[in-house]
């Protein structure tokens, strides 16, 4: 076989499909003019397909200044002009995603121009789909006509035509390798450079010479089955580091077909099984530039004057390290969005956003709001990015501190991309303020940025990106019959008949079969030991082997002969000497009232340490803010209005008294002054509210019915707060109504009800060591006048009722003798109020003496919804 290199003469160009088979090629070629010993050489002509392309049409109007030639666009501007011209019906109002529906309707129109279908084809025009493609094609080709722009799949066929009539310098000998297939517009291409004279190679063995890889006789490919994912991604990773091991100098691909999507999923794993040394490894998929905080805080930062501004975007500017006077006010910018949270605001206005906890970031917001109004509606983009740079300035972007490596090149990259968009004047009227940052935020996301590393001995890379690069060992994963083939995906824009008749990328299930087994010869012909896995199940159930691997022999993992592993948390865990210190004692109460109330003795029967964190440390969760109303201004809006109605009505006799317009009146004025006090709003006519106003309504109606069937009752109190001492500690209690009753055997004395809107409570709740509920129990203790009944008052759509225990029976629905009780061990009222005294001073004294110990009351349910495993660390015992 007859070496690469005596193929070249003196004007030879390699081309190649992407730029890092290009840049490899060059590489080798390099190197093995030095292990020549050779000082000085030609640099050989190695270019991507579109850069050769675009080069040579670079150089043919530079020889003919003479013509107006028309403006190339690059590819960020061809989208933008794609989702201009879609914007331009109305009919696309509809669309929910605009800018994909113009990725799609490019991609048809690249599609087109490659399999040489020309606009006029009969086949085009018989679906709804494609007929508005048309229209919309149609459009962009009038327009690049009208403004001399000219597209790059035009620009091969402009190419063409150069090359035939001598207007372009052509290369000796065109060398084509690491091709998998060519479009009829590329075949065209080179058969016009053959007619004036070119010589077309097209070398698929290119890199394995270069490479100096000597194919064994024998099979070379292997397959192996594993677990899952998670185990074929640990498994690869694991071969790659003892084939570094062995020999440091080999070339390793990590080939992962799905590698955008799993990129976060996979660096985790390998950083773990390289652990200090990974500069070994390198991954080549880059992430979209939008995605990487520091510009996605740039592009939030510059949506700051589209008021109102979403909580969750809020949130991310205060915590965010690239906002100016960050380090300075980092606390008080935290504190600023808990208190946010705790609004329950789902958005922020800015000019009315108090920001005197930080004054810093007041005087940024002030100066950057001032600057916005005093922007024009309409203006050119490149006035646009001058006032997005300065707004960014005076935000104080990219922060304070310190830009590591990889965040200086995505602030280098951002501002390539600003002085590229500043050139889509060309191409773009005036614009105002939003639309030209949609357009910036869509050009961001299209553009993959990897920040550049060293040269590695192991290569994670895609598999398109692996075709035709050469290693000495490979392994490709996810090869199970779901994923390879892959189904076919026909564009929509494009007639079906139309695809596969031409047989157009991913069009059938025929030519997604036989390209992938153009990929898998590819990867055999370019690796000396090549691997391919694929996990047994994934969630969705059992995977197979695909048909296009079962003819390679299986290899077990034995075979692999992998090196020990253990994970970094395991050698960490080993090379330290652990000290465990077990303190469940924390410093004694030393102030004589202290704020909690009944949930002190809630939270210490729970759990003493939840108790402890929760009242003491004040350590509680971050509030996230929810749509409508929180269940906790749900709860307080139904206690506030129950409170209202009963100030007005005050007893059973009164309530039974009223007619039914009069009771609706009372109930709606109730519920009306419950939300302006609770929401702190005087204006409660909102659609949102006015059907919170129509269920409260329907509940509180629901229950003045279960109070008209109660005995005579007169109520006392509603929302009575006390201040009482037990156990030494001074609480304020708070209880949500007292009526006077009168029992069965004539005894008045009172009945303490607690309202709950859930309806999960039991009675059982206020008996054993640990009370789940102790609110009424303490006042019962720490009451002086004759209180013999507690109930609680369930009142909610599934079901209201009372929930309670009496001394006498009280003939009531829902309440029980104490006596029959199961809980009450037959003890008489006064001795259950004893025990109950007795119980509730024992955890008073516990919480006051700084009884600490993580001892969850009952473990899952104690724990399940409790914030605070970080913090007591429960599950490593």
């Amino acid at each position: 076989m007859t070496s690469l290199f005596q193929h070249l003469t003196e004007n030879t160009t390699i081309v190649t499909p992407n730029r890092r088979l290009s840049a490899t090629l060059l590489k080798k070629y390099n190197q093995l003019k030095i292990t020549e010993n050779q000082s000085c050489w030609t640099s050989l002509t190695i270019l991507p397909f579109t850069s050769w392309v675009q080069r040579l049409w670079q150089e043919s109007i530079a020889t003919q200044i003479h013509e107006v030639s028309p403006l190339l666009l690059t590819t960020q501007q061809e989208f933008i002009l794609w989702e201009e011209i879609l914007q331009q019906f109305p009919a696309n109002e509809a669309l929910l995603q605009l800018s994909e529906t113009a990725k799609l309707a490019e991609t048809a129109w690249g599609i087109l121009k490659q399999w040489r279908v020309d606009l006029t084809h009969p086949t085009l025009s018989t679906t709804e789909d494609s007929h508005s493609f048309l229209v919309w094609a149609t459009q962009f080709q009038k327009t690049c006509q009208k403004n001399n722009w000219i597209d790059f799949n035009s620009l091969i066929n402009k190419m063409t035509e150069k090359i035939l009539s001598h207007k372009v310098t052509l290369p000796n000998q065109l060398i084509l390798t690491g091709f998998t297939e060519f479009s009829p517009l590329q075949n065209y291409l080179f058969s016009c450079l053959e007619k004036k004279g070119v010589q077309i190679i097209n070398d698929a063995e290119t890199i394995r010479e270069l490479s100096s890889i000597k194919i064994s006789p024998i099979d070379s490919a292997k397959r192996i089955h594993l677990e899952n994912e998670e185990t074929e991604i640990y498994t690869m990773a694991r071969w790659a580091k003892s084939l570094v091991n062995s020999n440091p100098t080999l070339s390793i691909g990590c080939i992962v077909p799905n590698l955008e999507k799993i990129r976060d999923h996979l660096l985790p794993i390998f950083s773990d099984v390289f652990s200090e040394e990974q500069h070994l490894f390198n991954i080549s998929a880059g992430k979209s530039l939008a995605t990487y905080p520091i510009i996605h805080s740039a592009l939030q930062l510059l949506h700051l004057n589209h008021q109102p501004i979403s909580i969750e975007a809020m949130s991310q500017l205060l915590l965010s390290p690239f906002l100016g006077d960050a380090e300075h006010e980092f606390i008080k910018r935290a504190q600023l969005d808990a208190h946010l949270r705790k609004l329950n605001t789902t958005h922020i206005v800015l000019e009315k956003l108090n920001l005197t906890s930080t004054p810093r970031l007041a005087k940024r917001i002030k100066k950057f709001l001032a600057f916005s109004h005093q922007q024009p509606p309409l203006n050119t983009i490149s006035a646009w990015v001058t006032v997005f740079i300065k707004a960014l300035d005076i935000l104080g972007w990219p922060g304070e501190r310190s830009l590591d490596s990889h965040e200086y090149q995505l602030v280098q990259r951002w501002l390539e991309l600003l002085l590229e968009y500043q050139t889509f004047d060309t191409v773009l009227t005036q614009k105002n303020y939003q639309k030209t940052l949609h357009y910036l935020m869509r050009l961001a996301g299209n553009i993959i940025f990897q920040p550049k590393s060293v040269d590695t001995t192991v290569q994670i890379l895609g598999i398109l990106e692996a075709t035709g690069l050469p290693f000495d060992h490979a392994w490709v994963i996810g090869f199970d019959d779901s994923a390879w083939p892959p189904t076919a995906r026909p564009n929509p824009f494009i007639p079906y008949p139309l695809q596969a008749a031409l047989q157009m990328p991913h069009a059938t299930a025929e030519h997604e079969f036989e390209y992938s087994k153009c990929l898998i010869e590819q990867l055999k012909q370019n690796t000396k030991q090549l691997i391919f896995s694929h996990p047994e199940h994934n969630t969705h159930g059992e995977l197979r082997t695909s048909p296009l691997i079962t003819d390679l022999s299986e290899i077990t993992i034995e075979q692999l002969k992998l090196t020990p592993f253990i994970s970094r948390a395991e050698k960490s865990r080993q090379s330290q000497r652990i000290e465990k210190i077990e303190d469940t004692k924390a410093p004694a109460v030393t102030t004589a009232t202290i704020q909690g109330g009944e949930r002190i003795f809630k939270l210490q029967a729970a759990c003493p340490f939840k108790a402890f964190a929760e009242i003491r440390l004040k350590a509680k969760p971050i509030e996230s803010p929810v749509l409508g109303l929180t269940p906790q201004d749900r709860g307080k809006i139904t206690h506030k209005a129950l409170e209202f109605l009963w100030q007005e009505i005050k007893d059973s006799v009164k309530l039974k008294s009223y007619s039914e317009m009069a009771l609706k009146d009372i109930i709606n004025t109730a519920i009306t002054h419950a939300i302006q006090l609770v929401l702190n709003k005087v204006e409660t006519t909102s659609r949102y509210l006015t059907l919170e106003k129509t269920r409260l309504y329907t509940l509180l109606w629901n229950w003045l019915q279960i109070e008209k069937k109660r005995p005579p009752f007169k109520v006392i109190a509603c929302e009575e707060t006390r201040s009482i001492t037990i156990a030494d500690l001074t609480i304020t209690l708070r209880v949500d109504r007292i009526d006077e009753v009168v029992d069965t055997l004539n005894q008045t004395s009172h009945l303490i009800i607690d309202y709950k809107t859930g309806h999960t409570n039991s009675i059982k709740h206020w008996f054993g060591d640990r009370l789940d509920e102790p609110q009424l129990p303490l006042y019962c203790v720490t009451a002086t006048n004759a209180t013999t009944h507690i109930a609680f008052a369930e009142i909610n759509p599934l079901r209201s009722g009372f929930k309670g225990i009496s001394q006498n029976d009280l003939a009531t629905e829902g309440m029980m003798r104490l006596s029959d009780t199961p809980y009450s061990e037959n003890r008489p009222w006064e001795q259950q109020v004893i025990t109950w005294r007795n119980t509730l001073e024992k955890l008073g004294s516990d919480f006051a003496n700084g009884h600490a110990e993580a001892d969850p009351k009952m473990e899952i349910e104690t724990c399940r919804y409790c914030q605070l495993h970080a913090l007591c660390r429960i599950y490593e015992n």
